[in-house]
């Protein structure tokens, strides 16, 4: 008779998300060449982004979270983005300086076809205007075409990607919480 085998520990949960994320994306698609929906900057902030179609136009979605806590940041921020074609690089829609509102920041475009897009975001705390922060750019697609992901998709990246932060940083902190203990 074979001597039993000890029982494996299930894969922990950011383990499962990464898998469920890389399984969402296709496994690394031309969209997400810039390192996926979600950006830390500075270890001080996470910041993802979603799309969804708004009549004729396109709503972005900015979540800004707090990257220790993962909850939206305490101090009052504003942002500013812009958006560039791809391969012309001009400039095809550009927000005025707002504010971010319970960790949200958005910004509604008209785009003049489906393609790809850079999206840059410049963010900042309002009692300290000259500390900017930029995460890296996104590359998106926009529209209904036949992109290597369409807006549905994003969003759906953006969730799983965001459940990975907050996945992470609750793991993190339970495990850093208990060697601090008595």
């Amino acid at each position: 008779m074979p001597p039993h085998s000890r029982p494996r520990p299930l894969p922990g949960p950011p383990l499962l998300a990464a898998v469920l994320l890389l399984l969402l994306t296709g496994g690394g698609t031309e969209a997400v060449a810039h390192g996926g929906p979600v950006k830390v900057v500075e270890d001080r902030f996470v910041v993802t982004v979603v799309l969804w179609p708004a009549a004729d136009t396109t709503r972005l979605r900015f979540f800004v979270r707090d990257f220790q806590s993962g909850q939206a940041p305490a101090e009052a921020l504003s942002f500013r983005a812009h958006i560039l074609e791809d391969r012309s690089r001009a400039v095809t829609c550009e927000g005025p300086p707002a504010p971010v509102e319970d960790g949200e920041a958005n910004l509604l475009c008209r785009f003049p076809r489906d393609g790809y897009y850079e999206v840059f975001l410049k963010f900042w705390q309002d009692g300290e205007p000259a500390r900017v922060y930029e995460p890296e750019d996104w590359r998106v697609w926009i529209g209904e075409g036949d992109g290597s992901t369409n807006w549905v998709s994003t969003v759906v990246v953006g969730t799983a990607a965001a459940t990975i932060v907050i996945l992470g940083v609750s793991s993190w902190r339970r495990r850093h919480d208990g060697k601090d203990g008595p």
